[in-house]
């Protein structure tokens, strides 16, 4: 049975003004489905003052890149909201670490890449 809430690791640059800041962050923030367990910026310091600026809570891991948020065992969602180019690499790294994934739109950067990783998530079951 699946936790309740479930515990998301969020990949941005939270630091930051973004979509993602502005509209899934406070989503996941305040939902009582969810539950912000990590944040990953570009270094574990701008990660930890992302979890300050946002008032996320003491209990929230930083990290510096994706695939250590995706092998976090405290994560078992993972949120992708990075620049595009970037979205697969991340979502490969998520499944591969036997996590759920969020990814904005658009999942990758054009069909193949896309249906690559529709097969990768099929294949681990997610």
């Amino acid at each position: 049975m699946a936790k309740t809430p479930i515990p998301v690791g969020f990949t941005n640059k939270p630091s930051e003004w973004s979509w993602a800041v502005a509209a899934h962050l406070p989503y996941f923030a305040k939902s009582t489905n969810y539950k912000i367990a990590a944040l990953q910026n570009s270094s574990v310091k701008t990660a930890k003052k992302a979890v300050d600026v946002h008032k996320l809570g003491d209990d929230v891991y930083a990290h510096d890149n994706v695939q250590s948020i995706a092998s976090d065992p405290n994560v078992d969602l993972v949120a992708i909201a990075v620049k595009v180019p970037l979205h697969a690499a991340a979502v490969e790294a998520a499944l591969n670490a036997g996590k759920s994934v969020f990814c904005e739109w658009p999942l990758a950067r054009n069909g193949a890449e896309s249906e690559r990783l529709a097969s990768l998530a099929q294949q681990k079951g997610a």
